[in-house]
């Protein structure tokens, strides 16, 4: 018995020895490299790691970009670096690829410091993005806003909206539930007409249009400081209409017409605070070639900083179907990609690497997969398309959030 006990014991011993030889191997693999790698790890200390440094004080904006809307990791991984931004690195502006009118009555509530409830948080979350796949870590990093804006009643995070499409329905319901008195009694009548045809919301949007230049000096003597995002955002409902005008007429014009205007917005809103911009990686791209609003964005200033998220392996996401429905598409990365490269190669687990440790390193390149709403992978990367790119081992479809009532939020 005592023999078979030893034998035991020896293999333990083998195992937890071969462990140990490994784990030293693969650290010492990793410190070998011949480019930076941070390795994620579960605490997020590898976000500070990784931008530090990188990220100096000097810049105001930090392009967020995700390979895909519909999973679950690239959700998460936003959503950590965000909360690194905010909480350590002063970063007072928070800025999605959404109309800002649908994220108002959001942003009012978590910078109001009478409102505390968690559920209209959630509620108020869930109308603001609907319509849309949205993980529950969107949810999650809603309610630390929240927390952060009670305990720094004087430095709160604004959350905007800087993008023209779909901005129709959501500014109109915007405009009559905020500002429907200030109309005169037959726009008001011939908006709510166009409202109840379904075919008629741009109908809407144009009489709400010209009704406001026709009164502007009106407008703004009465609602005074409401007045500039009231502007702001019939601005943008007007290039909304534009953009749905070039739609019918050219596709790639009306999206390049759409990335320049998030530039201008973009450029607007964090003209005077630190600004992170949460969008896709098609957008805030920098890469030679394409018509980007991250590009037009280089040509209006010099102090941001883009981070791209990419996929190492096949995954599942959600996309739109033709009939506009949401569906689980499996997607995998390309083989030209430098994500594919890097983890087929030197077999790296999720973590970061930079734009410019790359470039020397042969046979690697700094392309990159982009998952459409549809699911079809668009590959980008020629020149200097980003600045840090965050590799993900794992996609997932999206998890739902399933509204609950959690009550108050508890100051600490």
């Amino acid at each position: 018995m005592d023999k078979y006990a030893d034998r035991y014991y020896m293999r333990i011993k083998m195992v937890l020895l071969c462990w140990l030889l490994g784990t030293q191997y693969s650290s010492f693999a990793q410190q070998d490299l011949p480019f930076q790698y941070v390795r994620m790890d579960s605490s997020n200390k590898w976000i500070a790691a990784a931008f530090d440094q990188r990220i100096v004080d000097s810049v105001h904006i930090v392009g967020l970009g995700e390979a895909t809307h519909g999973a679950q990791q690239t959700s998460a991984i936003n959503v950590a670096v965000v909360k690194y931004l905010i909480g350590k690195r002063g970063f007072r502006q928070l800025l999605f690829e959404y109309p800002n009118a649908s994220l108002a009555v959001l942003n009012y509530y978590l910078t109001e410091e009478k409102f505390k409830n968690i559920d209209t948080l959630n509620l108020l979350t869930a109308e603001a993005r609907a319509g849309s796949v949205t993980d529950r870590s969107f949810f999650e990093l809603m309610q630390w806003l929240k927390q952060f804006n009670l305990t720094h009643p004087k430095d709160m995070v604004q959350l905007k909206g800087f993008d023209i499409s779909g901005a129709g329905r959501s500014f109109v319901n915007y405009f009559r539930s905020n500002f429907n008195t200030l109309l005169d009694s037959i726009t008001k009548l011939n908006v709510a007409r166009s409202m109840r045809e379904m075919s008629s919301i741009d109908h809407a949007e144009q009489l709400i249009i010209e009704w406001f230049y026709k009164n502007q000096d009106t407008v703004q003597r009465r609602l005074k400081k409401y007045y500039p995002d009231l502007l702001y955002n019939v601005r943008n409902a007007a290039w909304a209409l534009q953009h749905t005008e070039r739609q019918k007429v050219n596709f790639y014009g009306a999206s390049a017409f759409r990335d320049s205007i998030m530039a201008v917005n973009i450029n607007e809103l964090a003209s005077s605070t630190k600004t992170i911009v949460w969008t896709h990686n098609l957008h805030v791209t920098t890469a030679d070639n394409v018509v980007s609003m991250g590009n037009y964005l280089k040509k209006l200033r010099s102090d941001s900083y883009t981070i791209i998220t990419d996929f190492t392996r096949s995954g599942k996401v959600y996309v739109a179907t033709k009939s506009n429905e949401l569906a689980v598409k499996s997607v995998v990365p390309s083989k030209e990609t430098a994500s594919y490269k890097l983890a087929d190669k030197y077999k790296l687990p999720a973590g970061v690497v930079f734009y410019n440790d790359l470039i020397p390193v042969k046979k690697i390149g700094v392309l990159f997969n982009s998952i459409d709403k549809f699911g079809n992978n668009i590959i980008l990367g020629k020149g200097h398309g980003f600045d840090a790119m965050i590799l993900l081992d794992l996609l997932t479809a999206a998890e739902p959030f399933l509204l609950d009532i959690q009550g108050p939020v508890t100051e600490k």
